[in-house]
């Protein structure tokens, strides 16, 4: 959920200007899906090595 949030934000951040044009860039295809995957595998990870600290 958190990387949904974040992507999009990321997403609207670096493409917004191309997402509004009236072309896309073939570029795109593997930028927006990119977007999206970098935060989930930033938090997912990160949850992996909190679970695995010992207290």
């Amino acid at each position: 959920m958190i990387a949904g949030v974040v992507g999009t934000l990321l997403l609207a951040i670096n493409q917004g200007d191309v997402l509004l044009g009236a072309e896309w860039p073939g570029a795109l295809v593997w930028k927006a899906p990119l977007t999206y995957l970098v935060p989930f595998i930033v938090a997912t990870w990160g949850a992996l090595v909190n679970s695995r600290v010992r207290r």
